[in-house]
């Protein structure tokens, strides 16, 4: 027989360990001197505290071990494997992702630049919007400036004419799926709506944009001062990071300020995946026929907008 202290010695593992092994019912001693209460051990039980050891070494829970020491069939035992491998897979997985952030940092430390931290990976949840689709020759200032204003005094005035709250968060998203045939790129300005609204005004329309995993950035300032650089900050990110840039981003217009442009806030959300998953769908869903807009726009009060313009009048440049 061994004292508890020379037991824990052969099976390497702490005296308070064996303690804990015993209250627990996975490991009793052989015998308990029941005047001294001291424990003793046999030979025999190392084999068990090996099993245990070496169970606990493959990350297997107390509650595990005893059922493994209890006795289970080989295809159980398979199947808690099967089960461990997969949590130590994620495990991996993680800690390789935590490593590609740290070198990428790293990277950006070696390259004398500044690296932006202010962009996290979420999940954007789906959304419905009433919104005003457009067509762009293709991305930049130079095209998208001419059609968002007047896209945002069209849709306004739809809000208005349909009593919504006049304070509402603006985006744009885009189609791009015809761009490989030929067609134009096709730009949806929108703003949120509740499940409640099932109907739009003419010319609006209501379109689903679909949930996907993003990353986002905000930040503050005028709009030329702001949006080249968090353009380009996010798709270095993604890059740096090991990420797939899916499509067209969505650009969320948080606050508007006419008279302080400089107090303005945006946010970009950059639809991304890992190069191992597959594809998601990015693209506005368009939830009921395209609005005849030569006809509905007829009439339709336009609401004065200057938010985009960063504070000049509209004979200024707009937008950006």
């Amino acid at each position: 027989m061994f004292t508890i202290g020379e037991f824990a010695r052969l099976g390497d593992i702490s005296i308070r360990m064996l303690r804990h092994y015993d209250e627990i019912g996975l490991l009793a001693p052989a015998q308990v001197d029941p005047v001294t209460g001291y424990r003793s051990y046999s030979i025999a039980q190392l084999r068990d505290l090996n099993r245990i050891v070496a169970l606990r070494g493959l990350g297997f829970s107390l509650a595990e071990v005893r059922q493994l020491l209890g006795g289970i069939t080989a295809m159980e035992l398979r199947g808690m494997l099967l089960l461990r491998q997969a949590e130590l897979e994620r495990q991996i997985e993680l800690t390789r992702s935590a490593l590609s952030r740290v070198e990428a940092r790293l990277r950006a430390i070696e390259r004398e630049d500044e690296m932006a931290d202010d962009i996290v990976v979420k999940t954007a949840p789906a959304q419905r919007l009433l919104a005003v689709a457009r067509p762009i020759p293709g991305f930049g200032p130079d095209n998208i400036a001419p059609v968002v204003n007047e896209a945002h005094d069209v849709l306004s005035a739809v809000v208005a004419d349909m009593g919504l709250s006049p304070n509402r968060v603006y985006l744009t998203c885009y189609d791009i799926t015809g761009e490989d045939s030929g067609k134009r790129i096709e730009m949806f300005l929108g703003t949120p709506i509740p499940d409640s609204v099932t109907v739009a005004n003419d010319p609006a329309e209501i379109v689903l944009l679909p949930g996907v995993e993003v990353a986002s950035c905000v930040r503050q300032g005028t709009t030329r001062e702001v949006w080249p650089r968090i353009v380009h900050d996010v798709m270095s990110w993604i890059e740096e990071h090991g990420y797939a840039h899916v499509g067209p981003g969505r650009d969320f217009f948080l606050e508007i300020n006419d008279k302080e442009p400089g107090k303005q806030v945006f946010e970009i959300q950059a639809p991304l995946r890992r190069p191992e998953d597959p594809v998601p769908a990015v693209a506005p869903k368009r939830l009921r026929p395209d609005p005849v807009a030569d006809k509905s726009r007829a009439g339709v009060r336009r609401a004065a907008f200057t938010g985009w313009r960063d504070g000049q009048d509209a004979g200024g440049e707009r937008w950006w």
